[in-house]
Parts: structure tokens; sequence; C-alpha cells
């Protein structure tokens, strides 16, 4: 998507954006409450860090960029997209699975945190620490063999930062034309 912009009311450009652009959207995004910054042409939400964001330059140099359509751009102009395949994977096991979740708050904060990590490629572990710092347990070990599945499908149906927006399924499936 090199070549792809995004304007500050979220339209797709094919050509690059003006100052004047750029000013709108910077404005735009700061007035929604996103702080973002840039780098080397790149427009950076500040929920990864420099030091995060250099490693992913790294990691993907090398990589196609995935080009979201209109319409997915639209649903993800929240941070986190709750039609996403990932966080409804999550809903509907804490849906079944609501342990000691007593407040639509407590699930909010839950699917949140998990969603957010979906970006990355992350060890089950870490969606356990999660749990853990959000004071979640299971109902039975069954519910946590479950999650443990769950956890799995979601991370390879979630567009990963390191992989530029393909899904691990979309980049297997490529990969396996070859």
């Amino acid at each position: 998507m090199p070549n792809t912009f995004i304007s500050g009311t979220f339209k797709i450009k094919k050509e690059p954006i003006n100052l004047e652009e750029a000013e709108a959207f910077f404005t735009a995004m700061e007035s929604k409450g996103f702080h973002i910054w840039l780098s080397n042409g790149y427009i950076i939400n500040d929920i990864i860090t420099a030091e995060e964001f250099a490693q992913l330059l790294v990691e993907t140099v090398d990589r196609p960029w995935y080009s979201p359509s209109e319409e997915e751009i639209e649903a993800n102009v929240q941070l986190i997209n709750t039609a996403s395949s990932d966080y409804k994977m999550f809903e509907t096991f804490f849906k079944k699975h609501k342990g000691n979740i007593k407040t639509k708050k407590h699930l909010k904060e839950i699917l949140w945190d998990l969603t957010c990590e979906m970006k990355y490629v992350t060890r089950p572990s870490v969606a356990f620490d999660i749990l853990s710092d959000n004071h979640y347990t299971f109902d039975s070990d069954k519910a946590a063999e479950k999650f443990l599945q769950v956890i799995q499908e979601a991370s390879n149906n979630s567009r990963k930062w390191v992989l530029r927006g393909f899904k691990p399924t979309e980049v297997h499936n490529l990969l396996r034309g070859f």
C-alpha cells in the first residue's frame, strides 16, 4: 500500500496527500482523541512505541502491503472493530464462559485488551496474562482449554502489523500457491 494513502475523511486516495490534507488529517485525529506521530512517511498510532515501530520496519521490509477496502477502513475507524472476527470470537467465548465477569464494562475491558493484542504475533501466555491482569477466572478447566483454541483461531484470523495488515491465514494461502 505504499502508493495508497488515507485522507482525513478516511477515504482511499491513490496519490500522496498534500500538506494541507495532512494537517487536516492530524487535526481530525487529535480531535477524535487519537494520538499519532509521523516517521519516515508512516503515520503511527501512539499505541506502538518507537522501538516497536523500528522492529516492525526490520521485520516487514520485504513483505507486500495489504490494501483494505473502503468498507474495512470505515469499519476500523475506531481502534477496535467490534465486527472483526477476533473480537466476535472472544465475545462469543465470554458470553458462554462468563467466569467472574459481572459487568459489561469488565467484559469490554477484557475484549479491548485481547483484541489489541491480536495485532501482534502473540504467545497464548500473553492472552492468559491479560485475563489475569483483568482478574478473570475460568469457571472450569474445559473453559480454559476452549479459550486456548479461541486464542489460536483468533490470532490466525487477525490482521498483524508484522504481516503488513495480512492475516496469517491469508499469508498461508498466498504461499501455498507458490
